[in-house]
């Protein structure tokens, strides 16, 4: 009988394997798959390593050539399904590809942690995963199957059944991949979108903000709340994105150009715009594409003078100070994506920390939390469940829903969603907005029928 036993050493973990026969240990083994994440120049590379500390070839070119268009958090999750992968191959000495159904069985035991009675694998695993991980790893095995060119194999077995949710049909990933038959049964999500800031919380937080913080901050939760710019694209702005452009009828309007550049750290990213890996790119037709390769938002002016202002003072500071002149131009600079002959200056990016390098989301997170707890706003301190920026994004969706009545449509596209579907979690009204909405009918229906007022009845006379 084989048994595995999960062990730990600092933040690796290894798989401590044995042959046991009539309670004697014949054999003991220790496998583990190390990664390695390696830079070269803008790019990040990630790396597989046997128990023999042998480079997996595989791996390596589905990581980092099928999935180099992906988001570092999609190679990131890969890494980690693939890494769990190969430590059980090299336990059963078999390929992904030469899985039985009843190996990919034995393996979907693995990844819950747990062993059924009646195995021939014995498993003490600390790692347990839930149906919906698991679900997702299998996804991702699949991936790495078609790339391994392996067209027939019992993961791709299907039941011939297609789901559907609330008359729409769900083209997410896990939706789409629940009709697999060894995918296991998970409850419905619910999509939710973190708790958002009322008008009201935005006026406390804002009048906190200009008395106890800088510029800055007011900048930074204004672009989110009254131009729903998500926290990565505020921190990836960089002067040549903010634009006082005249438009047909002769007046002028501030627009953010939001897009992807090379420079970009992870934090800087702009979600639904194109994902770029070299500077040729600038100059293509899809990267010059609105919609696609950038996406444009309406700055309001006085926001558009007050992020001048900051730029002129915070900027100046940090390019003539002696200390922090040297940081500046090797931290702040961006690159150009417009025709660099129109410019004598470099570009370089908005927002800047007191040191004079661009502001990172873990040093924002850090002040936006602060600003949270100081006026009384929770902030799930156990638990990170709500994601405290989108609370201005959602803020500025129910603001458009809740006192403009803009509709599904106007809404995805304000909020430069792809779809409507993208959008319907915004309609979720919180505990106090479903009162309101229930007083506001009740209020209504008595307007409507005046004698449901129990103060409208006659008093009866009590005749003893």
């Amino acid at each position: 009988m084989k048994k595995i036993v999960e062990q730990k050493m600092g933040n690796e973990t290894y798989y401590k394997c044995l042959d046991i026969q009539d309670s004697t240990i014949l054999s003991e083994k220790n496998v583990f798959c190390k990664t390695a994440i390696i830079k070269k120049g803008n790019m990040e590379y990630f790396m597989f390593y046997d128990s023999e500390m042998r480079p997996i070839s595989d791996a390596f070119a589905y990581v980092n050539q099928t999935l180099a268009e992906k988001s570092y958090n999609t190679r990131i999750k890969a890494g980690e399904a693939l890494k769990v992968l190969l430590c059980f191959e090299e336990m059963i000495d078999k390929k992904l590809q030469a899985f039985t159904s009843s190996d990919v069985d034995a393996f979907k035991y693995f990844l819950h942690g747990y062993s059924p009675s009646g195995q021939t694998m014995a498993l003490e695993l600390k790692t347990i995963r839930s149906n919906d991980t698991v679900n997702g790893y299998l996804s991702i095995y699949r991936g790495y199957l078609e790339f391994l060119g392996v067209t027939e194999h019992s993961l791709f077995i299907t039941t011939g059944r297609v789901r559907f949710f609330d008359d729409v049909f769900d083209h997410n990933n896990e939706a789409a991949s629940a009709h697999y038959k060894k995918n296991d049964r998970s409850p419905k999500k619910v999509i939710e979108v973190p708790r958002y800031i009322s008008v009201e919380e935005f006026s406390t937080i804002l009048q906190h903000v200009r008395q106890n913080y800088t510029v800055r901050e007011e900048i930074i939760i204004r672009l989110m709340f009254q131009c729903g710019l998500r926290i990565g694209e505020v921190l990836g702005l960089t002067a040549d994105d903010l634009v006082n452009e005249k438009q047909p009828n002769g007046t002028y309007s501030a627009i953010a150009y939001l897009r992807n550049r090379v420079s970009d750290n992870k934090d800087q990213r702009a979600k639904t715009c194109m994902k770029v890996f070299s500077t040729k790119q600038y100059q293509t037709d899809d990267y010059q594409t609105s919609g696609y390769g950038y996406q444009t938002v309406v700055v309001p002016g006085d926001l558009y003078d007050l992020i001048n202002e900051y730029i002129e003072d915070m900027h100046s500071a940090a390019r003539d100070g002696e200390r922090s002149q040297v940081r500046y131009y090797n931290k702040t600079i961006a690159d150009r994506v417009r025709p660099s002959s129109e410019y004598e200056d470099d570009n370089y990016y908005i927002f800047i920390n007191s040191v004079g390098t661009r502001l990172s989301a873990v040093s924002w997170n850090t002040i936006l939390r602060e600003i949270f707890e100081a006026v009384g706003i929770s902030v799930d301190k156990d638990k990170r469940k709500n994601n405290l920026n989108h609370r201005f994004r959602h803020g500025y969706a129910m603001f458009n829903v809740k006192y403009l009545g803009v509709k599904e449509i106007e809404l995805a596209r304000l909020l430069r969603h792809s779809s409507i579907t993208s959008v319907l979690c915004y309609y979720q009204p919180t505990i106090s907005d479903q009162i309101k909405l229930k007083t506001d009918f009740a209020e209504s229906l008595y307007d409507i029928v005046p004698s449901l007022r129990r103060d409208n009845i006659c008093p009866i006379l009590n005749i003893i």
